[in-house]
């Protein structure tokens, strides 16, 4: 490590290789030890896909089957499945690495655009933020490859970076977007490809090395549900459907950023003068990552569905971009005040505060979630015929069928008069009446009428197994098992 004394009369620090290498390592080893630490139990999304993975490999007669995701990834969870693994226990190794995998990426990157040490303190954000943290999600694998889908467009390798997009893609829908940034990169920034012709050669392979992985997808959803964009267009609709639901309000994601994820991200501003200031968006790399950062957040911001691990897919650019600005603000004070710069420690030390309390805090599974693992772990071999559930965690430990989702596609007057028709032919019910909220059409009180109705039903025409009741002694849900016919005809003519 070298000091060297500006003219200004300022400290620049120097950092040989050896010793960049040690930082990244050291950042990789505690961010290893902190995700196993705080491994949590499967989420909604992380469950649907271990279950969807196992109904792949029994051919249908274990787990469940939504149309609205990907293949990929619960064709991996379930092949760990098949060999006799865990796919849980694979599931959380899987997501370590990528999570890992993440990093050094944004690390690449960083490098690459900016220098080593921008790198370096862009890699340690991600790693201990709060929000890659705390939830185990497809979007984290799906980032690694866009991530590196990126890195590989910066280094002018087009067709693989097509093909690692298509699989970001195919591991979780959002990622159509980073191509469509990518793609419209390719065309319009031109320190990227100077001349027509390389233009040309390198947009037409990109869009081959993506064609390439997703023509089997198109395939395989035109055999199935004769529609090849059958499984895209659902998940959106699905999104669209409960975004009001979800919807908190207009600044919601730049509170969370700043107040709990990191205060550092302020600098985000700041960088954006500085690449202003000094033209580097003459600089194609550093603007790629620049529009790509902006967009997703902006996208994300306008888009009425507001949940936290959305932002999964977008921290590691926005802490690129910031981290420039850190170091550059650095710079320019270390140059000017010697003891302005020691200031921008503060952030820091704010940001590995409030990610630990984050972290230690979170809890996304609901307790009573456990309450339904540990009746379906010691009912699980008397569990027969059709199982209807609102919530695949509460077989993600298990290796029963689910005949119905409640919640699936989504929650409507339609499905509720669908499920009430339909109720004699269940079997076992388990159910939280929060799982599945209505969505938001204009009968939204026909919907929660009819949901009324359908719980009712469930209560007056079943025997409880399990009883649930909130903090207010409110019912909000159990276990309730098929009543015998004859059983039914008594308690009517009682």
């Amino acid at each position: 490590m070298k000091w060297q004394i500006n003219k200004g009369g300022g400290i620049h620090i120097k950092a040989d290789r050896h010793i960049n290498n040690i930082w990244i390592w050291l950042i990789i080893l505690l961010s290893l030890l902190m995700r196993i630490c705080f491994i949590k139990n499967p989420s909604w999304d992380i469950s649907s896909c271990i279950l969807m993975g196992k109904y792949i490999y029994s051919f249908g007669k274990v787990g469940l089957w939504e149309s609205l995701r990907p293949i990929l990834y619960p064709a991996v969870l379930g092949l760990f499945w098949k060999l006799g693994g865990e796919p849980i226990v694979w599931e959380n190794v899987l997501e370590i690495l990528f999570g890992l995998g993440s990093i050094y990426a944004t690390y690449l990157i960083c490098k690459t655009i900016f220098d080593k040490r921008t790198a370096i303190l862009s890699a340690f954000f991600l790693a201990f933020s709060s929000t890659c943290l705390i939830w185990n999600d497809p979007r984290i694998p799906s980032t690694f490859f866009g991530l590196i889908s990126i890195y590989s467009i910066l280094k002018n390798k087009s067709f693989p970076s097509g093909i690692l997009i298509a699989i970001a893609f195919l591991i979780h829908f959002s990622q159509i977007f980073l191509f469509i940034y990518l793609f419209v990169a390719i065309i319009l920034l031109p320190p990227f490809f100077p001349f027509k012709k390389q233009r040309f050669i390198k947009l037409r392979r990109f869009v081959f090395g993506f064609t390439l992985i997703i023509v089997p997808f198109l395939i395989s959803n035109a055999i199935m549900y004769k529609n090849s964009l059958c499984s895209f267009i659902i998940y959106f609709k699905a999104v669209a459907a409960y975004s009001y639901n979800w919807y908190i309000e207009p600044f919601y994601y730049i509170k969370y950023l700043i107040a709990w994820e990191s205060p550092c991200l302020i600098f985000y501003i700041i960088a954006i003068i500085f690449i202003i200031k000094r033209k580097h968006y003459l600089n194609g790399n550093i603007l790629i990552i620049l529009i790509v950062s902006f967009l997703s957040f902006i996208f994300i911001t306008i888009f009425h569905t507001q949940q936290l691990r959305y932002l999964i897919s977008v921290v590691p650019y926005l802490y690129i971009i910031s981290s420039y600005g850190i170091t550059e603000t650095y710079d320019y004070l270390n140059k000017k005040i010697l003891p302005l710069s020691l200031l921008l420690c503060i952030p820091i030390v704010f940001y590995l505060y409030f990610g630990y309390t984050n972290i230690k805090n979170a809890d996304l599974q609901p307790v009573k979630l456990d309450i339904f693992q540990r009746y379906i772990q010691k009912n699980e071999s008397n569990l027969k015929g059709n199982i209807w559930i609102s919530n695949p965690t509460m077989l993600v430990y298990s290796n029963l069928k689910a005949a119905e989702l409640m919640y699936y596609p989504i929650f409507d007057i339609n499905k509720a008069r669908e499920l009430r028709c339909s109720l004699n032919s269940a079997d076992v019910i388990l159910f939280l009446s929060t799982d599945f909220p209505c969505a938001h059409p204009d009968n939204n009180n026909e919907c929660a009428q009819e949901k009324k109705q359908l719980i009712e039903d469930i209560i007056s025409k079943f025997d409880v197994e399990v009883y649930l009741v909130n903090e207010h002694n409110k019912f909000v849900g159990g276990v309730f098992k098929h009543r015998p016919y004859s059983k039914q005809i008594k308690d009517t003519s009682n």
